[in-house]
This record gives C-alpha cells, structure tokens and sequence, in this order.
C-alpha cells in the first residue's frame, strides 16, 4: 500500500527494496540491510532466520514491517 502517513500500512519488500528502505524499518542496521541484499531471492519472510541473516529475536520484532 502507497501513500498516507500511517506506518503499519506499508511494509518493505526484502526482494527489491534499497538499504536505505531498509533501514528505515526500527530493528534493521546497515549491516543487516547488506546480509538481506546478500542472501535474496527469499521465498518467505522466514529465510530470514533459516539462512542465518537475523537472529529469531530480530525477526520477531521487525517481521510485521517486512514482505516479500
């Protein structure tokens, strides 16, 4: 969803979006926006935990921001 102010309508897409959307979102670093690059295709936001990119935690808190 584009446009308006609200913050949980939009979520980043970690196929396609730049590190600089990426870390706009609260709980992803720099350093995490380059293992996402690093690590795409995802075929699900869970990947990220499977190939080692966030920790559990991580993704617990920022999953609800993400797509994919």
């Amino acid at each position: 969803m584009k446009g308006g102010s609200g913050k949980s309508a939009k979520t980043v897409d970690i196929n396609s979006a730049t590190p600089q959307e990426m870390v706009k979102v609260k709980g992803i670093t720099a350093s995490d926006a380059k293992k996402i690059i690093a690590n795409r295709p995802y075929s699900s936001l869970n990947e990220l935990v499977t190939k080692k990119v966030l920790t559990q935690g991580q993704f617990s808190q920022v999953k609800s921001k993400l797509s994919f």
